[in-house]
């Protein structure tokens, strides 16, 4: 993002540099959420993991579908410069902050064949969720 704001206020910007950046971002954004939905068990307790979830889904959301697109235009139509250069601000921001949280070393487990986690999944399906699943297919 910082070279897109770079390359925004000199003027230098091409429609294939935004592509690229957009595909770039785009295939990062996989990751990151995959990242952070996996990771978040590690730091909140059980008890307070839906809340936790639901709070993250709420902040991602107005960022991405409600505020982040009307304040990107906002801040574009002052200067084209100010939409990338906060956003790479922002980066770096959430950088500084995942970096201060402590590391957790990860238990080694033993896993099971997938067809066995497959069984298991659906015998819990079957006993956890039997008003779940319409008569039919019982």
């Amino acid at each position: 993002m910082a070279a897109i704001a770079v390359w925004a206020a000199t003027r230098v910007t091409s429609i294939i540099l935004l592509v690229v950046a957009s595909f770039l971002l785009g295939s990062a954004d996989v990751v990151i959420k995959n990242a952070a939905q996996s990771v978040l068990p590690q730091y909140v307790t059980p008890l307070l993991l839906p809340k936790a979830n639901g709070n993250r889904q709420v902040v991602e959301n107005l960022g991405e579908s409600t505020l982040g697109p009307p304040l990107g235009s906002a801040l574009f139509v002052v200067a084209a410069v100010l939409p990338f250069g906060l956003d790479a601000v922002s980066f770096a921001a959430s950088a500084a902050l995942l970096a201060r949280l402590p590391r957790h070393k990860l238990e080694h487990t033993t896993r099971q064949s997938m067809g066995r986690e497959i069984a298991a999944c659906a015998g819990w399906v079957n006993t956890s969720c039997s008003d779940c699943w319409p008569s039919y297919w019982a």
